[in-house]
């Protein structure tokens, strides 16, 4: 998407009237968006279109059924009610709808569109509206023109409250709440907030690229400029990678933060702001904060304009698969705490351990055995917090691609700095030469695209071809303990001789542990024959009177132990002979909380890794 001055909307506008008065009349479609909160106590939004100089008939509308950065249908129509279409006299005008989601208006060339939505979930995807304050994630806000080509299209927005600031990447045409966006998917890409922010502003030391920090908080406003102060740190990291930032509309980049209790954990990249939520107290969090604001700024670079061709155009109506999600959400998931290490926000030795919880879940988990990085994106509609499409044994047969991404990027980026040391090369570079190969010209790429260009940097097609069919095609998993040891990390069992039976989901019912959550393939419990619903009674001689009863039992027992387990059954008694195995969970160290050597190969190899990057 290429962005406009506010000039060039008074350009189209002088080019319609001229237009007009020639003896062939062209005629440029209007689309203004009215935006009001007289019920906003009850989160409900007044919303009122214009649509103006229509050229045809029917007038298609739509309502967004998906949203971008997000995978999975919403249907979104399902906060519009008490639809009023008609002319500008107020005269109703026919139109169908064949299905929820659009209407077929017939029209003498205008159409007014007034709805109300309902808005009542803070985070990066759905609408807030409230007393205190305005958020409109505007997929799940505004309906659109499917069938008109290149409309004018402005906003009117009304602040409730006079002295509350609007937050957009919107081009403001005046300093009424009048906007402007230079086309339907600019729109779709623009939050709003509304409200009484704190904000902190700065410019990068390029002395042209300017940023702004507003946040919605109950905490101290010392708290934001600690965050913002953090955050110019990430961010420099982050440009010393990349080289420059992208082109930011009139270079300017907002970070819109809502610091509540009745958020939502979530971030939502776009093209020049991003939208992030949280529920927990700031005064502790905000360090743990700036995961989110990393991974959602580096964004910028990949995924908003180093993009996948299978989600380039996004597809509003429908669900949007993409087997590039490994790289284009598991890189950045990698990188965001590596920026955060390399600004010195994070103790390298908390980033070693913070693998830990990422390396579990691809080592441990089964659901590996049936998916690879490229499928998990694939996937992505139905692993992505699908209610409608939630599936009941994920753990077993679905991996998500933020955690496959993120390993593997892990890995890709150790093997170029070791098997192409005298390079010196790293996914660094990787990054920088897909970014000037397909990123500033914003040519949407694919998996194929991925491995060549890997070649081209490492001049090894040998070893893109294996890594793709190894680990991106295939659910083959590198050597993590070979790799991390490099850089004075250690992978270590957690437990030395605990018995384990299965990470099981249990609740306390029916007098003993219920089985929440299908039981995992291969661990005792799934082969002893026991899924979910079942009601474990007895291990042993042991009573089970709750959950916690349970896991307090597992300490009385030894791996290659083999006990009778009594359990309920479509309410029946049953019982089952099951053998203890030993609990594989692992933690990662750094080498010095193991009083393991530091060699001054490893102090090199982390400082080129994790280290500050000045003038790359």
């Amino acid at each position: 998407m290429k962005r406009y001055p506010v000039l060039t909307f008074f350009i189209i506008l002088l080019f319609l009237q001229c237009r007009q008065q020639s003896a062939e009349k062209v005629v440029i479609p209007q689309v203004k968006y009215e935006l009001s909160f007289p019920n906003r106590l009850h989160h409900e939004a007044d919303i009122k279109i214009i649509f103006k100089d229509l050229p045809q008939n029917p007038l298609v509308v739509h309502m967004s059924r998906s949203s971008p950065g997000r995978y999975i249908l919403h249907d979104f129509v399902k906060n519009v009610y008490g639809e009023k279409i008609t002319d500008s006299t107020g005269q109703s005008l026919h139109f169908q709808q064949p299905n929820p989601h659009t209407w077929q208006i017939e029209h003498n060339g205008e159409v007014i569109f007034q709805y109300k939505l309902y808005g009542n979930r803070l985070n990066g995807t759905n609408s807030m509206i409230k007393d205190q304050y305005v958020l409109l994630n505007i997929p799940s806000t505004l309906v659109w023109p499917a069938n008109l080509s290149n409309p004018i299209i402005r906003l009117q927005v009304e602040k409730p409250v006079e002295e509350w600031k609007i937050i957009t990447q919107l081009d403001p045409i005046d300093q009424n709440g009048l906007f402007f966006a230079p086309d339907l998917n600019y729109l779709m890409d623009s939050p709003i907030a509304i409200g009484d922010f704190t904000i902190r502003k700065w410019q990068h030391s390029d002395k042209k690229t300017n940023f702004a920090l507003a946040a919605l908080h109950r905490g101290k406003d010392q708290d934001i400029t600690d965050i913002a102060d953090m955050t110019k740190m990430v961010i420099t990291q982050q440009h010393e990678v990349m080289g420059e930032f992208p082109e930011f509309f009139q270079d300017h980049y907002f970070f819109i933060l809502f610091y509540l209790p009745e958020a939502e954990n979530d971030g939502m990249e776009h093209r020049n702001s991003t939208v992030i939520t949280n529920n927990n107290q700031i005064a502790w969090y905000k360090r743990k904060f700036l995961t989110t604001i990393s991974h959602e700024f580096f964004h910028s670079w990949i995924t908003e304009r180093l993009r996948p061709a299978s989600i380039t155009p996004f597809n509003y109506l429908d669900i949007n698969s993409c087997p590039e999600l490994w790289f284009a959400e598991g890189v950045v998931t990698y990188y965001d705490d590596v920026f955060l290490t390399r600004a010195g926000i994070r103790e390298f030795y908390n980033y070693a351990n913070g693998l830990t919880y990422h390396l579990n879940k691809i080592i441990n988990l089964p659901g590996k055995t049936y998916t690879n990085p490229a499928k998990a994106g694939l996937l992505a509609p139905i692993l992505d917090g699908s209610e409608s499409q939630k599936p009941e044994n994920t753990k077993n047969i679905h991996t998500s691609y933020y955690d496959y991404g993120d390993v593997i990027s892990l890995a890709l980026d150790l093997m170029l700095r070791t098997q192409f040391q005298e390079k010196k090369l790293s996914l660094d570079h990787y990054i920088q030469l897909l970014w000037s190969k397909y990123g500033k010209s914003e040519t949407p790429y694919d998996n194929q695209m991925l491995e060549e260009t890997l070649t081209q940097l490492t001049g090894d097609p040998q070893f893109s071809k294996d890594f793709f069919q190894n680990y991106i095609y295939s659910n083959q998993l590198p050597d993590f303990n070979h790799l991390l040891n490099q850089a004075g990390i250690a992978i270590k069992e957690k437990y030395t001789n605990k018995a384990w039976l299965g990470d099981v989901d249990l609740s306390s019912a029916y007098g003993g542990a219920y089985i929440t959550a299908p039981t995992l393939h291969k661990t005792p419990l799934y082969n002893a024959g026991l899924d979910q619903g079942d009601i474990i009674l007895y291990l042993g001689n042991q009573r089970i009177y709750n959950a916690p009863r349970y896991y307090q039992l597992m300490y009385r027992f030894k791996p290659g132990q083999t006990v009778k387990i009594i359990y309920l059954h479509n309410g029946k008694r049953k019982e089952s002979m099951i053998t203890f195995t030993k609990d594989n969970e692992i933690e990662v160290f750094a080498y010095e909380l193991l009083n393991r050597q530091i060699t001054d190969e490893i102090k090199e190899f982390r400082k080129s890794w994790l280290g500050v990057k000045t003038n790359q």
